[in-house]
């Protein structure tokens, strides 16, 4: 009798210990397949590229085969040129976020390289029909091939080829000395240059580049001389993860013009 009752809790015990091993194995399988849900792979796209330490144009990091090379005397809000192959980007990021943190719009004009800083703003030409664009950095790649920059559509588009246009890509270093009263002001049509506020007159103010970029392009429509440039300040060029700069539309005074030439 005592050894029946003994086999009896014995097998109790086997059963109850049984069922919290199905438990935890079952538990556990459901918050793995919970995680495996909630994994949006397309939330973290360029993810490395957010870890960029400096927003500052740095010559040492950016050395890939059409870097620019710049000399002691070059650091200093000079400009440069790279050239070579365009790439263009749209449906399948439209509406993600981009490396710098804002929403891609594949309609705008953006665009991405492998390690100009955020912010950073270039004069695309193609050189294989001279139309030309203003684009904003605010992503990372392309990693296809020798291709130098992903356009945004809307940029590919402007400049008149969405396949892989051969380009040259004209910018500013963000390093500046004494730039609190300097501007970068950049052009479609005419060259990059680098003004004293009091030398232009401001016509619109704003924080979103392609709404600036339209402005300019009105503006340029309706002027005699083409004194119109889109204009950043020069120590606010690049701005932090997440952030807008502010983007100024006007028109260089006629003097300051021919002063220039």
């Amino acid at each position: 009798m005592i050894q029946t009752l003994i086999i009896k809790k014995m097998m109790k015990l086997l059963i109850a210990a049984g069922l919290t091993i199905v438990l935890i194995v079952a538990n556990t399988k459901d918050n793995t397949a919970a995680k495996v849900r909630n994994f949006d792979l397309a939330r973290f796209f360029n993810v490395e590229s957010n870890l960029v330490e400096s927003q500052n144009f740095d010559d040492k990091r950016f050395r890939d085969e059409n870097a620019p090379n710049l000399d002691d005397s070059q650091k200093h809000s000079e400009s440069f040129m790279l050239s070579g192959t365009a790439s263009h980007y749209a449906d399948k990021f439209h509406g993600r976020l981009t490396a710098n943190g804002e929403i891609f719009d594949m309609n705008g004009f953006t665009c991405a390289h492998k390690k100009l800083p955020f912010g950073t703003i270039l004069k695309i030409t193609n050189t294989e029909n001279n139309r030309t664009t203003l684009v904003r950095v605010t992503d990372r790649g392309p990693y296809v091939g020798d291709r130098i920059i992903d356009l945004s559509l809307g940029a590919a588009k402007w400049i008149g080829n969405i396949a892989l246009p051969k380009i040259k890509a004209e910018g500013f270093d963000a390093k500046i000395e004494n730039g609190k009263d300097m501007f970068f002001a950049y052009s479609e049509d005419n060259d990059l240059k680098i003004v004293e506020s009091e030398s232009f007159d401001i016509k619109f103010t704003g924080k979103d580049f392609s709404s600036a970029l339209r402005k300019y392009r009105e503006l340029k429509s309706k002027s005699n001389i083409n004194n119109i440039y889109l204009f950043v300040k020069a120590d606010e060029m690049n701005v932090k993860y997440g952030k807008k700069g502010v983007f100024y539309v006007g028109q260089i005074k006629p003097e300051s013009l021919f002063a220039q030439k």
